[in-house]
């Protein structure tokens, strides 16, 4: 069974099962390493290579886990910059 389209969009003011506030439930402005690889058609561990090679910077670290999180943007735009060939990956 599918979810509605609607199950996608924007959760402000919902709480979670834990009772944080949600934010934005489908597409979001930073991606996981896992994320970033999809669009980068890439492994997660060719994004951190990616990341000491100063191709791409993660925007920030979740506390305590220390998980890093990449902007849509810069991704997409190293995306493009490698298709294009103006990117040595």
């Amino acid at each position: 069974m599918s979810r509605p389209w609607s199950a996608y969009r924007y959760a402000a003011d919902q709480p979670d099962k834990v009772g944080r506030s949600a934010t934005v439930v489908g597409e979001s402005d930073e991606l996981s390493p896992v994320e970033a690889g999809r669009i980068l058609k890439v492994s997660p561990a060719t994004v951190r290579r990616y990341e000491g090679r100063g191709l791409l910077k993660p925007s920030r670290r979740l506390p305590g886990s220390g998980y890093r999180r990449y902007r849509r943007t810069e991704v997409e735009a190293l995306a493009k910059a490698i298709e294009d060939g103006t990117v040595d990956a």
